[in-house]
């Protein structure tokens, strides 16, 4: 379980505004983010049930990164749908230079993040959680309202939790626990499912 967790700064009406209704800011925003654990939790399964080094994985990530890659049609819709969400976050310029989206054939690097990711690469999650990218990360919350302190970084670690099991007509079933819904919705389904006969 490498879910992002509330931040220590979090309180039960933080979301809520002047007006006492829930605002937007749960979805969109400085505060809407809660700790990373996708670092830590990729790198913990690495360590435990991988064959390769961090450096040898991570790898391609970082040249794609480094030297960028062709943004296609798909791409570049998505960051048009997405420009006035995308303008409101430093960074944009990336995205959207000139104010808008990569042509179609453009080259898109992001320098920061093969940093980024050759720090993870080299130091393992001390790199992400600790250090200058933590550093960077708790400026740009403070910078826009956000609650993630640097004591909410270095104190993530992912949950090694029991999974679920079942079986559905006789197949054995592993499924993701809670706090995934994922797995019980999928268990129930098709325990249900298991009850009709033409399905």
């Amino acid at each position: 379980d490498y879910r992002e967790t509330a931040p220590s700064g979090a309180t039960p009406d933080m979301f809520m505004g002047a007006n006492g209704k829930p605002t937007d800011a749960s979805l969109v925003g400085h505060r809407a983010s809660g700790v990373p654990g996708s670092v830590a939790g990729l790198l913990a399964l690495l360590e435990k049930h991988g064959t390769m080094t961090r450096a040898r994985v991570m790898a391609p990530a970082i040249r794609l990164a480094r030297d960028g890659f062709a943004v296609d049609a798909i791409f570049r819709t998505s960051i048009e749908q997405n420009a006035s969400l995308i303008r409101r976050f430093s960074g944009h310029a990336r995205f959207l230079p000139g104010g808008q989206p990569p042509a179609i054939g453009a080259r898109l690097a992001q320098p920061d993040l093969a940093r980024t990711l050759d720090r993870v690469a080299s130091e393992g999650a001390s790199g992400f959680y600790t250090g200058p990218v933590a550093a960077a990360v708790v400026a740009e919350m403070a910078r826009g309202g956000g609650l993630i302190t640097a004591a909410d970084l270095a104190s993530y670690a992912p949950v090694w939790r029991t999974p679920i099991t079942s079986s559905y007509r006789s197949h054995g079933l592993i499924a993701m626990p809670p706090s995934s819904s994922g797995g019980v919705t999928l268990v129930e389904a098709l325990n249900i499912l298991e009850t009709w006969s033409d399905v």
